[in-house]
């Protein structure tokens, strides 16, 4: 059997039926790998979760509702913490110049999440085309920050609410990545049209970030699709927003297995009202776009 699975965890596994037999990762930062029910060794995705500023890893997952869709989606979840600002304030990822390691602490994310996954191809079988990330705030820019600095762990990112670096040479990754992009028209904190986040890091230093459409436009740069997006029929995403609000645009041509999507939600703010069927629609923009 391909993978590097465990008698051991195997059994841990297949007596649990559920949420990850016990697999503990992450050493001192520990985070639980969910395992399908009835998971019997064959190799499936992995995604990585990553909760917004100061949000709990729960909190999280109760917006984006993920773990509910682990056995019908057949992947394995990760939904770490990040690193208590000062050691006892609001958990952060370190992602970008703009978000949102405020303290300057230069904690090493990159190197955690990505040892997470190699972590956990040791007690399961996993598929090493199809690990994803999908972000919410500054998890979204974390998310920017694997697929730049590694990205040929990853087959694609899902980003909410959160953007690439300002300086496209801060985003050296050679391999292209798909991408779906989400952001809300009157998002006040991560600005659809780019900004700054000097008021939200109460720091006098520049925060700026490049807007949603420019990020997008990257990464399809990179991934050899066309410039110009097609338009596809609208999606009705948040329950705030009446109507369908949510305008897909995808870029065609790009190169094989590579997806780049943008969700414009007009009239949404930072953090949309999801609806329940969110988990699935992100999941088949991923799963299907890096085929």
């Amino acid at each position: 059997m391909a993978g590097a699975l465990g008698v051991a965890a195997l059994a841990a596994v297949m007596v649990s039926g559920r949420a990850g037999g016990g697999i503990v990762l992450g050493g001192d930062r520990p985070v639980e790998l969910v395992v399908p029910a009835g998971y019997a060794g064959e190799a499936l995705p992995l995604v990585l979760s990553l909760h917004g500023y100061g949000v709990a890893p729960e909190a999280h997952d109760a917006t984006l509702g993920l773990s509910p869709r682990v056995d019908a989606r057949r992947f394995f979840l990760l939904t770490p913490a990040g690193t208590p600002e000062a050691g006892a304030g609001p958990a952060f990822w370190n992602a970008t110049d703009a978000c949102c390691d405020f303290a300057a602490s230069g904690v090493d994310d990159v190197a955690y999440l990505t040892g997470l996954v190699e972590e956990a191809a040791q007690h399961v079988n996993l598929d090493r085309a199809r690990v994803y990330v999908v972000g919410l705030s500054n998890g979204a820019f974390m998310a920017h920050r694997l697929a730049c600095d590694a990205g040929e762990r990853f087959a694609g990112i899902a980003a909410i609410g959160g953007v690439a670096p300002l300086d496209p040479e801060a985003c050296p990754a050679a391999s292209p990545v798909s991408v779906l992009q989400v952001h809300g028209t009157e998002d006040a904190i991560v600005r659809y049209a780019g900004g700054d986040l000097r008021a939200v890091a109460r720091s006098a230093r520049v925060h700026a970030h490049p807007g949603a459409e420019e990020s997008a436009l990257r990464w399809a740069l990179r991934g050899g699709c066309a410039a110009t997006p097609r338009v596809g029929p609208r999606l009705d995403l948040d329950a705030n927003v009446p109507g369908p609000e949510t305008r897909p645009a995808s870029f065609p041509g790009c190169a094989e297995g590579v997806s780049v999507v943008l969700w414009r939600l007009e009239g949404s703010r930072h953090v949309p009202a999801f609806g329940p069927a969110l988990a699935d629609q992100l999941l088949d923009v991923l799963f299907e776009g890096s085929r």
